[in-house]
């Protein structure tokens, strides 16, 4: 409930602005905070480990991290075509990646 509760309260707050300027100022902030949070979850991932994400078609995929942006993790995603298996390169906000969970075995 607590995340609900401060979209909200965020909601209400903002619909009482008037003046565009200041709509202009928070629009400002919102986007910087979104930038900092994807920049803090690439912190957490290095070439080599295993994750997995969502795709656009809602599916979910898993791979290799190829390389490690400022905002961005490029994923190799293995796609078989017959016998051959090609690698899928997709670049995806570190946001939306997950580290995959290691097989207990």
């Amino acid at each position: 409930m607590g995340q609900e509760h401060l979209t909200e309260q965020a909601r209400v707050l903002i619909s009482k602005i008037t003046d565009k300027e200041e709509l202009r100022r928070i629009s400002h902030f919102l986007r910087d905070q979104w930038r900092d949070i994807d920049r803090h979850a690439t912190r957490s991932f290095m070439v080599g480990d295993q994750v997995m994400f969502r795709c656009r078609w809602n599916e979910h995929l898993s791979g290799t991290v190829d390389k490690v942006n400022r905002t961005t993790i490029v994923v190799a995603v293995p796609k078989q075509a017959g016998s051959v298996v090609h690698m899928t390169k997709w670049t995806v906000p570190a946001a939306n990646v997950q580290m995959q969970k290691a097989l207990m075995g």
